[in-house]
């Protein structure tokens, strides 16, 4: 089975010949990582942002509520 796979062409085989081979998938894989966290690290600065000035400005029935919880848990060495 894996030797008629192997035998095949790349377009025959479905696979995208600038993504065969380690160095080719690594820049793919490279650019995909960069786009998500490109798009992602500015939502995470303002939850960041929320949370510090929630706060701030002692308000803490935003929608972060539940970082600012007072739980009844006991720290013991």
């Amino acid at each position: 089975m894996t030797s008629v796979f192997f035998n095949r062409g790349l377009e025959e085989a479905g696979l995208d010949p600038s993504r065969v081979g380690v160095d080719k998938l690594r820049c793919f894989l490279e650019e995909i990582l960069d786009t998500h966290i490109q798009r992602e690290l500015p939502k995470i600065a303002t939850n960041y942002y929320n949370v510090f000035q929630a706060g701030i400005d002692v308000s803490y029935s935003s929608r972060d509520a539940s970082f600012f919880e007072i739980r009844d848990e006991r720290l013991s060495a």
